[in-house]
């Protein structure tokens, strides 16, 4: 079967130019913004980063711009994308291209791969997109795409599975057309050979698909056991300045979970809050899923007290916010749920 899968090549281009979906960042070969869109896309619907894509030009239009930025700037830009780990390295890697590579873009996968944050298949979407090498990029669609093809019985996250898909995406890649076949293999994986409900009738390539011949091609790809995420639980503490509005909010250290943001502090216990506001008010729990924790949040309220020691372990420092000040500081999706929660403004 792996024999045949070169000669479908052709057709899945084919396939790509009549059906490619008319995305933004698909009219530049500038590979500073094609790499803001991979970035963008890693986790992300493609519907949430057409907004954000063009936002984050408008502010950062060029990497000397990005680098000049502050972390708090990025990262109230990046506000509502999730995962803010990667706004962190799209911003260490502008500022490593213009300290170390002189502003100078580079060009090749293997060049961009030595940029901080910059991993095997963001270099190679780069390099294959922005400057035609034919080098494969293996994205979560990809890794579905030739699995299927291959009815590969191996698991995708494991090595040997890996090693195998790397190969043929290799194979593949070295053709005509490398940056719009990277396209193309993407496309596929997002819209026809979907997760669950793969459309075989409709793809350009089912003939060569193993899985597809084999009639369960939803078995595929294989992966092994995912470890249950950890359970957690918090205690949010907000307290309120009745007279001028203000919220006192913490901002977590740089590296970790969330780093940087903007948030009620989360307590381990109640011994925590003690002096810091009397009487206070319980607003009940809620669930906040991270990728592999499921933390549970009870939610208290109560009128500015002492706030000498309100600044616990994992936050660097804390702050009164007036209203004018909150949509300026980055502030995490679990923020705006406890927030919205109190029915406190957004303004």
């Amino acid at each position: 079967m792996q024999s045949s899968l070169p000669a479908s090549r052709a057709d899945l281009l084919a396939w790509f130019d009549q059906n490619q979906r008319d995305l933004p960042w698909r009219h530049t070969r500038d590979p500073y913004a094609i790499w803001v869109s991979e970035v963008m896309l890693q986790q992300t619907r493609v519907e949430t980063v057409r907004r954000y894509w063009d936002r984050w030009l408008e502010t950062f239009p060029t990497v000397a711009s990005l680098a000049a930025a502050s972390t708090e700037a990025v990262l109230s830009q990046w506000q509502g994308l999730g995962y803010y780990r990667r706004a962190r390295n799209l911003h260490a890697g502008a500022v490593f291209i213009v300290e170390q590579l002189g502003g100078l873009i580079p060009t090749t996968a293997a060049a961009w791969q030595t940029v901080p944050g910059v991993g095997p298949y963001t270099a190679g979407a780069i390099a294959s997109i922005a400057f035609a090498e034919p080098v494969p990029a293996v994205d979560g669609n990809v890794l579905r795409v030739l699995s299927r093809w291959l009815a590969l019985e191996l698991p995708i996250d494991g090595k040997p599975g890996r090693a195998v898909i790397d190969t043929l995406a290799a194979e593949l890649a070295a053709g005509p057309r490398p940056g719009a076949w990277t396209q193309a293999l993407m496309e596929l994986g997002a819209t026809l050979c979907t997760p669950t409900s793969p459309a075989c009738l409709l793809c350009p390539v089912a003939a060569a698909c193993a899985a597809a011949a084999m009639g369960d091609p939803s078995r595929f790809p294989l992966k092994a056991k995912a470890k249950a995420p950890r359970e957690e639980h918090r205690f949010a503490l907000a307290l309120l300045q009745a007279d001028t509005r203000a919220e006192w909010w913490v901002q977590r250290q740089e590296q970790g979970l969330l780093g940087g943001l903007w948030e009620f502090p989360l307590l381990a216990s109640l011994e925590e809050v003690e002096d810091a506001a009397e009487p206070l008010t319980h607003h009940g729990d809620l669930l906040h899923i991270f990728t592999h924790i499921r933390l549970s949040v009870t939610l208290l309220s109560g009128a500015e007290g002492s706030t000498s020691d309100l600044v616990p372990s994992g936050y660097q420092t804390g702050r009164w916010v007036l209203p004018e000040e909150r949509e300026t500081l980055p502030q995490s999706r679990l923020m705006r749920k406890l927030r919205e929660r109190l029915l406190l403004p957004t303004g």
